[in-house]
């Protein structure tokens, strides 16, 4: 085949024809043109070369084109937009080459109240999570103020009987003819104690979690009023230590305490926690045991003073027990309970 009157072969070049020199001098830059051109297929598509498909003759090398490489873009081609926000900003940024100031305004718009409505929508959700905790805190100091109240109703009960106690002792030791029995049972129930921890756990949990702002209005106040007093552990304490309880246990031989233990102190529930005094007292040790116990309580003299500063320390007791129930059953209220009538 022929290219403006040129033929193309595997062999040697064609004898430049005579004639118009320019026209010869035209030849080289032609073939080199056709060995430069590149095409973006396996080989030439000018089935006038002789070349390629339909020519029945392969390509050379020199005339293959490589295919063009896709991974890299173009540096006019904009990047692959990754997310919301890129397309959004890619927008704006187009509009503002534009001058398209109607539609930036709209694209400035339209972020502003999708940031507003994700705010919105991350609060309510926020507030929804405190009031549930807000809630679940309340329910559970409920719960926890009901068995202090519960507690502290019985630990009342308890001391008065204590108190009576004490008055029948003092009755007792003065009477030279008093049966010895009631004597030792008296004595040795003017120095019982009892003590039940109050449940501050979910009080704690709130405190050290800066949660307070989260429980009912304006139940903060006598919460913590009443956490800050300890009144069943302060009890214990100075009770545990008296005189007279020393003084007294140190006089009844062991033999009776444990009888008195047995048949005649405290009433023990299924976690082996008083709940108050047995309905009755039954002391089963020996009598005359019983009999001399009863003498050495009289003839020391370091009982019958004790026993008024005994006197003294249950008073008080029985005082701070009942002071404390009013600021419990406040305490209740302000969570939205009732004291349940105790």
């Amino acid at each position: 085949s022929r290219i403006r009157g040129w033929k193309l072969h595997n062999g040697p070049p064609a004898r430049k024809p005579a004639g118009n020199p320019a026209r010869c001098w035209a030849w080289p830059r032609r073939n080199r043109r056709l060995k430069s051109w590149k095409m973006s297929g396996d080989s030439l598509l000018d089935s006038g070369t002789g070349i390629g498909p339909g020519s029945g003759r392969p390509a050379e090398p020199s005339q293959t084109v490589p295919k063009p490489e896709f991974s890299k873009l173009s540096p006019n081609r904009p990047a692959a937009r990754h997310g919301n926000g890129q397309m959004i900003l890619s927008r704006v940024i187009e509009h503002v080459k534009q001058q398209h100031w109607t539609a930036v305004f709209l694209d400035f718009v339209i972020v502003v109240t999708g940031v507003f409505i994700g705010i919105q929508v991350s609060n309510w959700n926020a507030a929804r999570a405190d009031k549930r905790l807000g809630a679940e805190y309340a329910t559970r100091l409920s719960v926890d103020l009901r068995t202090d109240l519960t507690s502290t109703n019985r630990q009342l009960t308890y001391y008065e009987e204590v108190l009576r106690a004490v008055h029948r002792t003092d009755e007792l030791l003065k009477d030279p003819n008093a049966d010895p029995e009631p004597v030792v049972t008296s004595a040795y129930r003017a120095t019982e104690i009892m003590f039940t921890a109050p449940s501050h756990a979910t009080w704690d949990q709130i405190v050290s979690s800066g949660h307070l702002a989260l429980l009912p209005k304006n139940a903060a106040g006598p919460l913590a009023f009443y956490y800050s007093f300890d009144v069943a552990g302060d009890l214990y304490q100075f009770l545990a230590g008296s005189a007279f309880r020393r003084k007294v246990r140190q006089i009844i031989p062991i033999e009776i305490q444990a009888a008195m233990r047995a048949g005649c102190s405290d009433e023990l529930d299924e976690g082996g926690n008083a709940i108050g005094f047995m309905k009755e007292c039954r002391l089963e040790a020996d009598t005359a045991l019983v009999r001399s116990t009863a003498e050495a309580l009289r003839r020391d003299p370091a009982v019958g003073r004790t026993l008024n500063y005994q006197y003294s320390d249950v008073s008080r007791a029985v005082d701070n027990l009942r002071a404390n129930l009013p600021v419990l059953k406040r305490a209740i209220a302000v969570l939205g309970g009732t004291d349940g009538g105790n």
